[in-house]
């Protein structure tokens, strides 16, 4: 029987074959009026069928997924809540890659060389890594070291043992900003390219690197969250860097947190994984406490580098003047910074020039037409933009309720901050950076080589430049608003907010020069400024706080997003749905449902619902029970995501 590759299918087709075919051959088979890829699952002969059998189209021989990916796929199916056909897409993300007829590029397998050179505390972590990866067999390390402190050079280590060993390696990053960088380091310390695989690749170039880990032939790949469900020939271990990042939770065409299900995978697969991170997870914090994973710490940073000093600048007792958006202090210590010919990076994580535009005449805000969310002032391409949908609408002279010309800004994006410093410092060179203008890779590294041979003065960015990166002269950082992420509601507000604060921090001083961090904040006595440097006694506490509100990772969550065109079906059928709930599970609780907060979002009304039960015991066998044995009216859809990181 045959797997097929078209969601939500999620059962097996049977068809038969002339010819032997191996569990788990890649082939093509006549589905209704169309031609679908698929996966032989399982050659046991089927009970005799009501109607004559359809034959295999075509056999795509030596494309085979191995016994330890089948069991993978059906397990985040499972575990999920999702169709086979939907987790199988994954794998076959680039559909062409069979069709052309061109003989891959052989890529030559490195050869075994010099060992990368390693600190004497680096060769002390790496030996437990590098004996598993030698003789093989899952087990978890966290990689647990402070910004600065030489993770990559230990793991790029590990990636070389296993290379030697005839074995494929996986290094997953959170965003694609980071791959240039990366990149630059394997050449670097490992004499060669990797394979990348991330979105931003054209189809050629996804079809190449598709064949070459399919066959074996990618030594080393790097790539987002997907890579982790490519069909490698050999893999010997994955590595996720910068673990504890959102990023890594994929929101849209099914959910998954990528980090979790490179544990799974690396399990099914018998091979090693690392876990790495300067500010892990609380969920890894607490996996490595319970030894469950196997800690490799690395305290202090290359060549003893001295951590910086963090300062918060009380926004009560010097505020910015004005309509600006930086404290005279915070202007002082810039000043004194560039005095000394060395760079400052201001943070805020906050794209455009205003979120919010209001007029003084009428009160009217403007707003997206599609989602329940205000649209952003883009002032430097001239027009506004939702960041949820993409939607634009050209920027007005007045507004466009009541057409007087009163329309004013309220709230400060990083192109304010931009505006402002270049009028503070005009004779600085200051580049802005954010997703907006570091739209590939390229773009990426070139600003990067900019900063390094200190072409930049100031840089003006978001969380694109947070984390993974090294700029020896920077020096001084200041967080324009680190109050900011404290605003949201989201249980992991305070965690997420700690771990932008303190990668934001690890880019001062990494060199000979000593860094400082200036927090601009009107709550200076919060304890998470308190504790941005001592990380376990901030993880304590919130792992404490999350215990006793019976929340994550001392709890299991589920959340039902119901969704249609009409505000009224929706909310009718989230309510119908809600009470016919099954029955006899008192240890699962269901909070809800009610209006999402984005209540309307991409054209759809949206209603919410959460399942949480504070037992070990998954939530995918109720959650499937109860979708099979109630219906949803057509006009209104239902996503389930298990363990939700978003709760918009």
């Amino acid at each position: 029987s045959v797997a097929v590759v078209a969601p939500p299918i999620d059962r097996c087709y049977s068809y038969t074959s002339s010819e032997d075919v191996a569990v788990g051959q890649v082939v093509r088979v006549p589905f209704g009026h169309r031609s679908l890829l698929g996966v032989v699952w399982n050659n046991a002969e089927a009970p005799p069928p009501q109607a004559p059998l359809k034959s295999l189209a075509e056999i795509y021989a030596p494309h085979v997924l191995q016994e330890p990916l089948r069991h993978f796929l059906a397990w985040v199916a499972g575990y999920t809540v999702t169709s086979l056909g939907t987790v199988l897409k994954r794998t076959f993300s680039v559909p062409t890659v069979f069709e052309s007829p061109k003989t891959p590029k052989d890529l030559a397998w490195p050869q075994k060389g010099s060992p990368l050179a390693l600190s004497p505390v680096q060769e002390e972590n790496a030996r437990p890594l590098l004996t598993e990866v030698q003789k093989g067999g899952f087990h978890p390390f966290l990689l647990d070291g402070v910004t600065g402190s030489g993770k990559t050079e230990l793991y790029l280590r590990a990636a070389q043992e296993a290379i030697w060993e005839g074995k494929q390696v996986l290094i997953l990053i959170p965003e694609i900003a980071l791959t240039e960088a990366l990149v630059a380091r394997c050449q670097q310390h490992l004499g060669y390219t990797p394979t990348l695989w991330h979105s931003a690749q054209t189809p050629a170039q996804k079809r190449a690197a598709w064949r070459a880990i399919a066959l074996g032939q990618a030594a080393l790949v790097v790539g987002a969250r997907s890579a982790l469900f490519l069909p490698f020939a050999r893999l010997g271990l994955i590595v996720v860097d910068e673990e504890h990042d959102a990023s890594y939770k994929q929101e849209e065409g099914g959910f998954y947190h990528a980090r979790d299900m490179a544990v799974v995978r690396a399990k099914e697969e018998g091979i090693p994984l690392v876990l790495a991170s300067a500010t892990p997870s609380l969920e890894t914090f607490l996996n490595a406490q319970r030894g469950r994973y196997t800690t490799l710490s690395l305290p202090h940073r290359y060549k003893d580098a001295p951590f910086p000093m963090v300062t918060c600048i009380d926004l009560r007792k010097h505020p910015p003047p004005g309509k600006a958006c930086l404290s005279p202090v915070l202007v002082e210590r810039i000043q004194e910074t560039l005095a000394r010919q060395e760079q400052v990076l201001l943070y805020l994580n906050r794209r455009g020039y205003a979120p919010i535009t209001l007029c003084r005449s009428c009160g009217a805000k403007i707003t997206c037409p599609n989602c329940t969310t205000s649209l952003v002032d883009h002032r430097g391409k001239g027009f506004f933009l939702c960041h949820y949908c993409g939607h634009t609408l050209p920027r007005p002279n007045s507004c466009p309720h009541c057409a007087a010309e009163a329309l004013f800004s309220w709230g400060v994006g990083i192109e304010q901050v931009e505006e402002e410093v270049k009028s503070l410092f005009p004779q600085e060179s200051v580049a802005l950076a954010s997703s907006d203008t570091l739209n590939t890779p390229h773009k990426v590294q070139q600003l990067i080589q900019e900063i390094q041979e200190d072409s930049i003065h100031i840089i003006v960015g978001t969380r694109i430049l947070a984390k993974g990166h090294h700029f020896p002269n920077l020096t001084c950082v200041g967080v324009v608003d680190a109050d900011y992420a404290l605003a949201s509601e989201d249980i992991r507000a305070r965690e997420y907010a700690f771990q932008l604060l303190h990668q934001v921090a690890g880019r001062a001083g990494r060199a000979e020069k000593p860094g400082q961090v200036f927090l601009q904040t009107y709550a200076p006595e919060q304890p998470l400024f308190q504790h941005l440097l001592t990380r376990d006694v901030f993880l304590a506490e919130e792992a404490r706080w999350r215990q006793a509100a019976k929340m994550p990772p001392f709890a299991r969550l589920a959340a039902l997003i119901f969704s249609g065109l009409r505000a009224e079906d929706v909310e009718q059928a989230a309510q119908a749905f809600v009470r016919q709930a099954p029955e006899g599970k008192e240890d699962i609780e269901i909070l809800g449902p009610i209006p999402a907060p984005l209540s309307y979002l991409r054209g759809r009304y949206r209603w919410r619902a959460l399942v949480r039960t504070t037992t070990h015991q998954p939530l995918a066998p109720f959650l499937r029970q109860w979708r099979t044995q109630t219906s949803l009216p057509k006009t209104c859809r239902l996503e389930i995501d298990i363990d939700p990181m978003s709760f918009l």
